[in-house]
């Protein structure tokens, strides 16, 4: 099974999946670099919204680092670490 395996229904685009944090930060984060690209009048890419993602991934690294939770972060972030560190 593929992280991108999943069928989200209109509801949950707009409003989430229940009682799940990390899969709404990233579905979030990806509606945020849509509207982003907009407003500079761009096509939305797929590679814009993996770039708002890493800035989001190195700030919480960082953040981490500062409070010394690098173990949260890691067990949050370990779903999407391989695509995010290739692409660094």
């Amino acid at each position: 099974m593929s992280l991108f395996d999943i069928t989200l229904t209109e509801k949950q685009i707009y409003l989430g999946i229940p009682k799940t944090h990390f899969p709404n930060q990233i579905i979030n984060i990806i509606k945020q670099s849509i509207v982003l690209s907009r407003c500079k009048n761009r096509v939305p890419t797929l590679e814009s919204a993996i770039f708002q993602i890493q800035k989001i991934y190195n700030l919480e690294y960082q953040q981490s680092v500062m409070n010394k939770s690098e173990q949260n972060f890691e067990n949050k972030w370990k779903i999407l670490n391989h695509l995010l560190l290739r692409n660094m």
